[in-house]
């Protein structure tokens, strides 16, 4: 069954099917098209590009993107092969926004009181940030590194902080030590 044929009956489709091609994993193929081993060679323009279209749940969308589909081939793809694309597209997604989650940091009630949580300028944030640190003037040409390098970064940048933190609060420790000693 290819994409014009699925869509003509999508919605005789049994919810065990969908559950197969869900749990079926990365295909070797799509409509003859090897997909990528992973996701972590995208550049960061096409992640958040991915992440867009995964949130509008369009297939076709993330087939042209990650396949170089064009209309004739998405529609003579076989159904089953596309959708268990799309799923383990989804499921590829998913973890790599797990790994930038995991990146967070638990602001301290100081930083929340200063206002911290008005900071967060989502995706554009991220972009700025990096182009700041990287010393990039224009945003586009940072689109264009593989997101990987964004995630290093702010590990990197996050573990930096987390020790001038704990650097800091040795130093005040150490100072009230030495004013309570001398009286």
């Amino acid at each position: 069954m290819n994409m014009i044929e699925l869509r003509k009956v999508a919605d005789l489709v049994t919810s065990e099917t969908w559950a197969r091609l869900k749990a079926h994993g990365r295909p070797s193929s799509v409509g003859g098209v090897e997909p990528p081993q992973d996701l972590y060679g995208l550049t960061f323009g096409e992640l958040i590009k991915a992440q867009r279209i995964a949130e509008q749940n369009d297939v076709k969308a993330m087939c042209e993107l990650l396949l170089g589909f064009n209309d004739e081939q998405y529609n003579r793809a076989d159904a089953g092969e596309v959708m268990a694309f799309a799923y383990w597209v989804a499921k590829e997604l998913e973890a790599i926004g797990k790994l930038f989650q995991g990146l967070n940091v638990k602001p301290t009630p100081e930083q929340i009181k200063a206002g911290i949580k008005e900071l967060d300028f989502g995706l554009f944030g991220t972009l700025d940030w990096f182009c700041l640190r990287m010393g990039i003037t224009h945003h586009d040409e940072a689109e264009d590194i593989p997101w990987v390098r964004f995630y290093e970064c702010m590990k990197n940048d996050n573990k930096r902080a987390k020790y001038e933190q704990n650097l800091r609060k040795i130093y005040e420790q150490q100072s009230k030590q030495k004013r309570t000693s001398k009286r």
